[in-house]
């Protein structure tokens, strides 16, 4: 079944379910009762305007105090239940199986049937979602088995035969699980699973193309939401309109139906609303009215923003912070400057007065007026100097903390091993933070990796390159592929919207090359001026970069992407420009590239774990005395054909 319409599926289940638990709440005693219509009033809120997991935790929070022994701990069972739902609204799948597990335990402690089918129905669906599909269809196949009798317990056996219609690959089996759901909805006069089950029907018979077919169950869905009458089954049924309208390629009637589906937006439909929105995009893009579809892109690129702005808050609170810290070390220099002015003043009148002494009796009381004085300043002094130092302790602490930031953001070595099993990075920023980075994860079925350069070092460079490596994941993200070339474009545009938010004109971005390793030995390369070098047996092949960052930039062409067979024993090295700027030598020049290739050449048949350790030796030897002038990041991998450590991860 398609993945866009899954997400309503989901929901009806969570509904079933949900109205199962209240029916059997409705049977017990009056406490049961009091809490059935409380757990009803959370469910039409959650259904037609959508709630948070805080809104939902309050609202649990309420009723735990009301309630004791077994209504309470099915309390705690609906609300992990709830709460999990919306963690996979918001595709954090892996906190909902943390409460599938728990609402399995406690289920099976207390030996409530419900709780199991709520567990194994999130089960079912996430194995789904990670293409896991014989566990999934093990899990709902399990839920099935929970009705021998098909004529009771209605809502229950709903909710199991839709799941199994989810997890099923086959087609054919698909829609017959599907119509034995509707033929139990139906029976049961379950509006709300009507609904679903219609919707999905017809969704099947668009895939198949079968348009008359769809056009009737897309009217038996809109028909069963006008019986609902909540936001949700609007939205959903005038998405599916506007589906069918785009296969009829009656594209107004399409654009019509999309906007509908966005004006009933809910907390609990924003994944839906994204897709609504792609939709009028590409139909606006259709028509030519291409400021319209930007119009709609800013909109959509404020929903998939929405979830991120409490990262966006922290990263503006460290900033504030930097900065601030940053102002009150020029004032905290400042006034040592004018501390020691004032120090060596005292010190001139206090030569001045012990000279005026020897000659002048009268000037005594002025000397030791003066000589008090001059204690309390220095009292005063020695304060200030150590404020300053605890000040810039304070400093130094809170730089030190965001190098711990940053490093959680770098590959962690454990990653890296199990990824890259045969390699070395040479990471040394000239700061305590760094505007270097390098980077690993795997797309489809390659590893990507990569070394940047952002723009300055230091606290500067650092936050530069958060930006720069936010940019890099959300492109990653977005496309869920591994050309290297659409990944660098994508960012390159990220970047820049990012920094075009400033009132100031900001020209900041980063060098970087960024390659993306197969199964079959195929090296795809792409790099914003930064190039790549492959050591092959006695050669060292260099491919060069595009001339342009990633960031603002006169000329703004495609970046080009690199296909080469790699070789046995070939090694990839990736560099920022610090190594090969480094000053040093005899004659306290620049080690230049030539240099650095040789060096690479005198370590091509070391381990890799000591070819880091000969360069950065070698770093050491040719910088001496001088300071270092920029971050350093150099990473070797060795590629060994036929081995399997490049998709370990």
């Amino acid at each position: 079944m398609n993945s866009k319409f899954q997400i309503n599926l989901l929901t009806v289940i969570l509904s079933a379910c949900f109205f199962c638990f209240s029916k059997n709440l409705k049977s017990a005693n009056s406490d049961s009762l009091k809490m059935s219509v409380a757990l009803d009033s959370i469910s039409s809120i959650y259904d037609d305007a959508g709630m948070s997991a805080y809104e939902v935790k309050e609202a649990f929070k309420d009723m735990h105090i009301q309630f004791e022994g077994d209504c309470k701990t099915y309390l705690e069972i609906e609300e992990k239940y709830f709460l999990a739902n919306i963690f996979m609204d918001h595709n954090l799948d892996e906190f909902a199986w943390k409460y599938a597990q728990d609402i399995e335990i406690e289920s099976i402690k207390i030996n409530y049937k419900h709780g199991l089918i709520c567990a194994y129905n999130l089960y079912a669906y996430i194995h789904h979602l990670r293409g896991e599909h014989e566990e999934a269809i093990k899990y709902a196949s399990q839920n099935l088995e929970f009705y021998p009798n098909k004529s009771r317990e209605t809502d229950n056996l709903i909710s199991a035969l839709i799941m199994r219609s989810i997890v099923e690959t086959d087609t054919d089996s698909e829609i017959n699980y599907l119509h034995q759901a509707l033929s139990v909805a139906i029976q049961a006069k379950d509006t709300s699973a009507m609904n679903s089950v219609y919707g999905n029907i017809a969704f099947d018979f668009m895939q198949f193309r079968q348009l008359d077919s769809a056009s009737i169950y897309v009217k038996k869905d809109f028909e069963t939401a006008q019986i609902l009458n909540t936001n949700k089954a609007y939205a959903y049924s005038y998405w599916l309109k506007g589906n069918l309208a785009v296969l009829q390629k009656n594209y107004d009637s399409a654009y019509t139906y999309f906007e509908k589906a966005l004006a009933y937006k809910t907390d609990s439909t924003s994944n839906l609303s994204l897709v609504s929105l792609n939709m009028l995009i590409q139909l606006s893009q259709k028509k030519k009215d291409y400021k319209t579809a930007l119009r709609l892109n800013k909109r959509k690129a404020y929903y998939e923003n929405k979830n991120n702005e409490h990262s966006k808050i922290e990263l503006k609170q460290i900033f504030d912070e930097v900065a601030w810290l940053n102002e009150k070390k020029i004032e905290q220099h400042a006034n040592i400057q004018l501390l020691e002015a004032e120090k060596f003043q005292f010190k001139l009148i206090l030569i001045f007065t012990g000279l005026m002494i020897l000659t002048l009796v009268v000037f005594m009381i002025q000397q030791f007026r003066t000589k008090r004085l001059l204690v309390q300043k220095n009292k005063e002094i020695s304060a200030s100097e150590k404020e300053i130092t605890q000040k810039n302790k304070e400093l130094t602490d809170s730089i030190t903390y965001a190098k711990r930031i940053q490093s959680s953001l770098l590959p962690t070595n454990n990653k890296l091993v199990s990824t890259l099993s045969e390699h070395f990075v040479l990471y040394r920023p000239k700061d305590i933070v760094s505007g270097d980075f390098y980077w690993l994860t795997t797309v489809e079925e390659s590893v990507l990796f990569a070394v940047a350069d952002c723009t300055g070092h230091g606290v500067p460079g650092a936050l530069v390159s958060v930006v720069c490596y936010n940019s890099l994941n959300k492109s990653i993200n977005e496309l869920g592929s591994s050309k290297t070339a659409d990944i660098l474009n994508r960012t390159r545009e990220l970047v820049i919207y990012e920094f075009e938010k400033s009132n100031e004109s900001v020209s900041d971005g980063m060098d970087i090359a960024l390659c993306a390793l197969d199964k079959e030995g195929v090296l795809r390369f792409s790099g914003a001026n930064s190039g790549l070098l492959i050591l092959r047996n006695d050669d060292i092949l260099e491919f060069k970069a595009d001339k342009m960052p990633i960031g603002s930039f006169p000329v703004k062409s495609s970046f080009k992407e690199i296909n080469i067979p790699l070789e046995d024993g070939d090694i990839i090295y990736l560099c920022s420009d610090g190594f090969s700027d480094q000053f040093g030598g005899e004659a306290g020049k620049k080690m230049k590239k030539s240099k650095f290739k040789s060096l690479l050449l005198t370590i091509k048949d070391m381990p890799m774990t000591d070819q880091q350790s000969f360069l950065n030796n070698a770093l050491n030897q040719w910088k001496g005395q001088y300071e270092q002038v920029d971050d350093i990041c150099v990473m070797g991998i060795k590629f060994k054909k036929g081995a399997n450590q490049w998709l370990n991860a």
